[in-house]
């Protein structure tokens, strides 16, 4: 009963959370409704207590969102004006092939997205000045045919407002921001400059994504080759990478006492988050983690279905417009559900595939995710790759040997140059079978399938999902029982 409990509630304040993305009331509406719940649940039965805190979860989600879209915004007398602006870049600045994107933050609240040119570089926490002129960011058709994508929505997710194009900018010298941040961000530039002093490119800006989810200085045309094979998600920094890190950071630190050796590597993995920016679905896998870190050092069991919903639920209360206009964040949990629920049945009905080299479960993974997060995809991109079924299974067993090698190849260029080579050398090999590989199924007839998709026909879809699932599970769960 406790278990139901806690999906009510914290399903009902998600839910909350995204309905009032899109419905606003009034913040004093919201704050009486739930007194009244409040009221209503002190005198009601066992059941309707429960009814009535999750309505009341439903209403704190809407809350949570009305507070964080309150707030004065100063720099908006000045839109369509050029300004001078003093403050500093908040955030590691995204390098282009002829532009870079800086996070600008002046005296308000709100963030400036600023694009320049790449000759001159910046770095975290710059002291700076701006003089340009002040524009608010325009939504977009992200696909002919397509619905349009909430570019302002899923910018203020950040706290971003505005938007500056080319203007000019004077360093002032000074230091603004978190010394800790400053410091990650500069182990990162670091690693990745001997990451490209050992491995040639483009093999470096793949190792770069499977390590730091950076990728920025991947061609092109590579990175659309990842896209077509289906094999796109080992280029960002998913859970499944994340996973990976933290697992050989726990191993690490395994000769130390237990609870010694649990705290370093929960620090180690919360400091890699912050230094790889702390997107969506780093978070996700590093609260999950830290989850299953805490239930271990107590000896309790780790429940992967309630981590995630926990991992939903904080990231939300923290920031929750990246419930409704966070891509990654929803792709990642529809891709852990999917690995949660639709894995095991789809392991279940390959049983004719042989579990050597792990191959069954790497089918069942691929299967399952490509299937839950299908719709999803058509409807944000209007595209997906059909030969991903094929090329996972051929690509993902080398990602983990790839990572091992090349970060303790990495390491070891710190301590000497030389004593790295034959490591990098391994580590360039997996390189070029994973970007070969990727290039082959990528040209592939009919890699690629393009279809559109509507929200009614998206809710529609998961809903069919949900009620077979449902299904499949009870009639698994019956066929156990009258087994044993």
């Amino acid at each position: 009963m406790a278990g139901k409990k806690f999906y009510s509630v914290s399903i009902s304040f998600i839910v909350g959370t995204l309905f009032f993305s899109f419905v606003h009331l009034p913040l004093a509406f919201l704050f009486l409704s739930a007194i009244v719940f409040v009221a209503i649940a002190s005198i009601s039965s066992k059941t309707q207590v429960i009814i009535c805190i999750s309505l009341l979860a439903f209403l704190l989600g809407g809350i949570r969102m009305e507070i964080s879209t309150t707030g004065s915004h100063p720099l908006d007398k000045n839109i369509g004006k050029s300004i001078d602006e003093k403050g500093f870049i908040c955030d590691e600045p995204t390098q282009g092939e002829l532009s870079q994107s800086l996070c600008f933050k002046g005296e308000g609240r709100d963030k400036i997205l600023v694009t320049t040119g790449s000759f001159v570089p910046y770095e975290y926490g710059d002291e700076v000045e701006i003089s340009g002129k002040l524009t608010l960011p325009k939504n977009f058709t992200a696909y002919e045919g397509g619905p349009e994508f909430d570019y302002i929505s899923y910018l203020s997710k950040d706290d971003i407002r505005y938007v500056i194009y080319m203007p000019k900018i004077r360093k002032l010298g000074g230091f603004k921001g978190s010394r800790l941040i400053f410091w990650l961000f500069r182990l990162k530039k670091l690693f990745t400059q001997k990451m490209e002093e050992l491995i040639p490119e483009p093999d470096a800006a793949l190792l770069g994504g499977l390590l730091l989810g950076d990728r920025q200085s991947m061609p092109k045309s590579v990175i659309n080759d990842f896209k077509r094979a289906g094999l796109v998600h080992i280029l960002v920094l998913s859970g499944y990478n994340v996973t990976i890190i933290g697992q050989s950071l726990m191993k690490v630190f395994s000769f130390l006492p237990r609870l010694f050796g649990m705290s370093l590597g929960a620090i180690s993995i919360v400091l890699f988050a912050l230094m790889t920016g702390a997107a969506a679905t780093t978070i996700r896998a590093t609260i999950m983690a830290l989850i299953a870190l805490f239930a271990k050092s107590l000896g309790g069991k780790y429940d992967a279905s309630r981590a995630l919903i926990a991992a939903a639920v904080m990231m939300i209360m923290q920031n929750p417009r990246i419930a409704a206009f966070d891509v990654s964040f929803q792709l990642s949990f529809l891709a852990t559900l999917a690995l949660m629920y639709i894995s095991p049945l789809v392991r279940d009905a390959l049983f004719f595939v042989t579990e050597r080299w792990n191959l069954r479960d790497m089918l069942s993974t691929t299967i399952a995710t490509q299937i839950f997060v299908l719709p999803f995809l058509l409807y944000v991109m209007g595209q997906t790759s059909i030969i991903a079924f094929v090329s996972n299974p051929f690509v993902l067993p080398a990602v983990p040997y790839t990572m091992l090698l090349g970060f303790i190849s990495i390491v070891i260029g710190f301590l000497n140059l030389r004593l790295a080579l034959p490591m990098a050398f391994m580590t360039n090999l997996l390189l070029s079978y994973i970007i070969r590989t990727v290039a082959f199924f990528s040209h592939m007839p009919f890699a690629i399938i393009e279809m559109h998709a509507g929200a009614i026909t998206l809710a529609c879809t998961y809903i069919v999902y949900t009620a077979i699932l449902i299904f499949l599970w009870r009639r698994r769960n019956y066929s156990r029982m009258s087994a044993s």
